[in-house]
């Protein structure tokens, strides 16, 4: 039993005297960019002769109102900016009949939502609604971990929290631990 003991304490003396770093492997790797979507809605009704109105319904990636957002609209060269500004997320204009570029950017959010070739024929109503994603263009995340990681696994934390979820079993568990650099 004692020469079982005096073993133990040799064995663990090195790490008892100069410590054990827990977190002994790190990753670094940036968040992935979550793709920003809409969908159109197109109602005939009976406006003004070669009158449309156009509403926007800008929301984020958790679907709440996204105040602030800039909208363009790109007509044959002709531009025209509409600001968002309230915080229901709804703006509307009255546009002529024909096609349009409409850009939509919201700080914070994916570079640009680009609606190309956006046709609009005489007396309707149509309205589009957004999803603008988080950007994780400038999040950089730092995974610490007490074991040796697989790739699966990396892909899997950056994925999450590119999501926005942190409920990844190896965060939850204790196995890595993430910082995030800017």
């Amino acid at each position: 039993m004692k020469q079982r003991f005096i073993i133990l304490t040799l064995l663990l003396l090195p790490t008892i005297l100069f410590g054990q770093k827990k977190y002994k492997f790190e990753y670094k790797d940036r968040l992935i960019n979550q793709p920003s979507s809409y969908t159109t809605e197109i109602d005939s009704s009976n406006l003004a002769i070669n009158k449309n109105n156009l509403t926007f319904q800008i929301l984020d990636y958790e679907k709440e109102p996204l105040p602030f957002a800039e909208i363009i609209i790109d007509s044959f060269g002709k531009k025209d900016t509409l600001f968002l500004l309230n915080e229901s997320g709804f703006i509307s204009t009255t546009l002529p009949s024909g096609t349009f570029s409409i850009t939509i950017n919201g700080m914070n959010y994916t570079s640009s939502l680009v609606i190309d070739s956006f046709e609009l024929k005489g007396n309707t109503k149509a309205t589009i609604k957004t999803s603008l994603s988080k950007s994780n263009d400038s999040q950089i995340t730092l995974i610490r971990s007490v074991r040796k990681l697989e790739k699966i696994e990396i892909e899997k934390i950056i994925y999450d929290l590119s999501n926005n979820r942190e409920d990844n079993e190896l965060i939850k568990n204790k196995t890595c631990i993430i910082s995030f650099e800017i």
